[in-house]
This record gives structure tokens, sequence and C-alpha cells, in this order.
């Protein structure tokens, strides 16, 4: 697979763990290659993916091959993240899982669904 170059995404301070919404060079450059960000992940056609150069990248390889078409307006959609209850922070403290703005995790496990992480961690409890 060929490494492509992109400039430092330097619109959040850490791209990995921050929520927030893309920066306006971080839009206009997902807007150019049809990528969008929903407020869980950056997503280009049917894939999603959880570092925006990622998912720029792809997006410039797959529109770079020859044949390739446009997925039409895919403009950046952005989202709030999830607001837990009380009730819900109260249950995965009390089964050691943890949520960080996008994925729910549990003894090294990742899942996007709180129900799965809570299902597993009373089965490993």
């Amino acid at each position: 697979m060929e490494k492509l170059d992109l400039p430092s995404m330097a619109s959040r301070s850490d791209p990995d763990t921050s929520f927030s919404q893309p920066s306006k060079a971080d839009m206009a450059r997902m807007s150019e290659v049809h990528v969008r960000f929903d407020g869980h992940c950056y997503r280009y056609g049917q894939y999603c993916y959880d570092k925006l150069a990622d998912a720029l990248a792809y997006a410039k390889l797959d529109q770079s091959r020859p044949g390739h078409q446009t997925m039409g307006d895919c403009a950046p959609v952005w989202t709030p993240p999830l607001t837990l209850t009380m009730e819900q922070r109260s249950l995965m403290d009390s089964l050691g899982v943890e949520y960080d703005g996008r994925q729910y995790r549990f003894k090294g496990y990742h899942y996007d669904r709180l129900a799965d992480a809570i299902a597993y961690a009373r089965q490993n409890a």
C-alpha cells in the first residue's frame, strides 16, 4: 500500500481523543474529498475512521483510481457526543466500563454500544 504524506492536522490538540467539531480548515479539506464527521467517527462512503488523517488518505487514494465515481454531496455533518445518564454512569463504574466520548471500553475491548460493553462486563465480572 502506498503511503500518502498529508499536512498535519492542527485543528485539534489531540485528534485521537478529542471529539469536538472539526475546525473550519479540517472541514474544508473534508469537503474536498467527501469525508464527513458524525460526532463519532470520520466517514468516507461506507467506511468509518477514528482518525481524520486516515479518512483523508483513503479518500484521496480512492479518488485517484481510474474510473472513480464521485459519491455525491457528503458535506461534513457533526452531531454532539452522547451524554450518559447518572444511572448509566453508575452501572458502568460498578462494572469497570469506561467511555471516552466515542467508544465504550472494558479490559482492552472496544464497543460502539453501551449494551454490548455491559453484557461482556457482566459475563466477566
